[in-house]
């Protein structure tokens, strides 16, 4: 059936159920039918979505222009939500049934149901149900399509049911619904929101109630949770808080011109105040500064102490040892430290030659390297290749280190943190830039990255090259799934020039990489970075 049949069937459809409905009657056994409320009617035979196939059904409409004009007979509702491992999330389920006959329900972002919906069985009686065929593309739940709605005890909602979603194994929502009837207001009440934000606060939805009335008198409350889901019929727009002042914050019910407003201040800053008496304040040299605790009370413009989350300022700290080592707590021009105490990482071990040598890491990019009772300061850069650590040292041109000794050292070493040693090694080991840039083309990260059609996503990429095993291997993470690629492979070096030859073994984590696609020509720099070279054939 063409779709154009299919609408005109759907006309005629209101012509012939109530035919349809006496003639089943005069067939039933004596009983009183009970009064059907629903001025429109479709039964398997008079719907014309009924002969279609779950291939079919999602392709016959434009279902984003029937969202907008469609007339709607039934509206559906319906969440679920999820938690692992402190992840928690909740999907929002919104159906549609269409006056002609056909349904569509949106689930999450990405997810999308099709069918059609009866609301008179064969014999006349009143019966909804919701016939879903496709899901996303494919048959809906094996085949099983039928979906019975049961009278709700609510006094929102005319019914309810349950829908199947096949994702994470397969889940079942419970959704609800009621017979369609438009919104004719919005309520807000702002209970939580009368003191305003702070400048640079994001959009505040703790206290703020949607109340939705409709025209049939029925009212329900938006849950909270849902305002900031991207599915959710309530939206918000006008929010500012980029300045101080009044802003207006409108409030409308999608695919509508149903709205409402509401008021909300925002102020400026004039002090702030730490409170760190649950903050942790001892670290090693490389730890991330932990503020878990801190309480930053801002005096706002209007007087009134606020408390202010501390992702919303800039956190500094030089990372160097000492024992009251500064952090930093800026918020708009305003800032006010504590002090942290940082204690050096020193790992200690011996050359070939049997010197001992001790290496002290101070800073973050800074340590003391001493070996025969003379001690020289050196930078260091670290990168973990497969779950080895590597320590690659580089003399900065302050550095007063005699060549012999330079030369002695090797300029590497694996780092032993569990036990505090470290081991000289004849790895060398590579850094590959990561500027940090975003991957934008022509800058050293986009042009250095070493997997073709990555485009800038990779991080911590490094170099290593065994000599004595006669392997180079080539690491890098990517910053966006947390995953890392590594590649073993044969090589040749000339002339500073180290070009992959061969692959011998790989580790991609899921991502899909191929030798055939890696950079596999690289100059090696002096100051410890490899660099893409593009490839010169003899």
């Amino acid at each position: 059936m063409n779709k154009r049949n299919l609408l005109i069937c759907g006309l005629l459809a209101l012509g012939v159920t109530s035919t349809a409905v006496a003639l089943v009657g005069c067939n039933a056994p004596e009983e009183e039918v009970p009064e059907i409320k629903e001025t429109v009617r479709y039964s398997e035979e008079t719907n014309p979505y009924a002969e279609l196939t779950w291939q079919e059904i999602a392709t016959i409409d434009d279902w984003g222009k029937k969202l907008t004009e469609a007339p709607i007979s039934y509206q559906f509702e319906g969440s679920y939500s999820e938690a692992y491992q402190g992840n928690y999330h909740r999907d929002y389920l919104y159906m549609n049934c269409y006056e002609d006959g056909s349904l569509h329900a949106t689930y999450g972002a990405n997810s999308n149901y099709y069918g059609y919906w009866t609301n008179v069985d064969r014999r006349g009686n009143q019966d909804l149900v919701l016939h879903v065929l496709n899901y996303n593309g494919s048959e809906y739940n094996s085949g099983i399509y039928d979906l019975v709605c049961d009278e709700a005890n609510s006094e929102y909602y005319d019914f309810a049911s349950n829908i199947h979603n096949p994702l994470n194994g397969g889940r079942t929502v419970t959704i609800s619904g009621y017979r369609y009837s438009p919104v004719k207001s919005l309520e807000v009440t702002t209970s939580d929101q009368s003191s305003g934000c702070i400048i640079g606060d994001d959009m505040n939805y703790s206290g703020l109630v949607v109340k939705v009335n409709r025209e049939n008198g029925k009212s329900i409350a938006i849950d909270e949770e849902s305002y900031k889901d991207s599915t959710c019929r309530v939206k918000f727009e006008g929010f500012d808080s980029s300045k101080a002042g009044d802003i207006d914050i409108t409030v409308s019910y999608v695919n509508t011109d149903i709205s409402t407003t509401y008021k909300v201040k925002v102020v400026g800053v004039t002090a702030i105040e730490l409170n760190t008496t649950k903050v942790i304040k001892e670290f090693n040299v490389g730890d991330k500064i932990n503020t878990d605790g801190l309480i930053i009370n801002a005096t706002r413009d209007d007087g009134v102490v606020a408390v202010l989350g501390v992702d919303k300022c800039e956190v500094k700290c030089s990372g160097e040892a000492g024992e009251s080592v500064p952090v930093t707590i800026s918020f708009q021009g305003i800032e006010e430290s504590y002090n942290v105490k940082i204690n050096p990482v020193v790992l200690k071990g011996e050359l070939d030659n049997g010197d001992e040598i001790t290496v002290k890491l101070v800073s973050l990019t800074d340590c003391e390297y001493t070996v025969g009772g003379k001690t020289y300061r050196l930078n260091y850069s670290k990168s973990n290749v497969s779950g080895t650590t590597y320590c690659m040292l580089s003399k900065p041109e302050s550095a007063d280190i005699p060549a012999a000794v330079w030369e002695e050292i090797n300029t590497n070493y694996v780092i032993l943190a569990a036990e505090g040693a470290i081991k000289v090694s004849k790895m060398i080991a590579y850094s590959i830039p990561d500027s940090g840039d975003g991957g934008t083309p022509g800058t050293p990260r986009y042009e250095n990255e070493p997997m073709l059609g990555i485009g800038g996503g990779t991080e911590q990429r490094t170099l290593v090259i065994d000599s004595a095993a006669g392997t180079a291997t080539i690491s890098y993470k990517y910053w966006y799934a947390g995953q890392t690629d590594t590649f073993v492979c044969k090589y040749t070096l000339e002339n500073g020039v180290l070009t992959l030859t061969e692959e011998i073994s790989k580790q991609v984590g899921g991502s899909g990489a191929q030798f055939q696609n890696l950079h596999k020509v690289w100059t090696l720099q002096s100051d410890g970075t490899a660099l893409r070279t593009p490839f010169v054939s003899g």
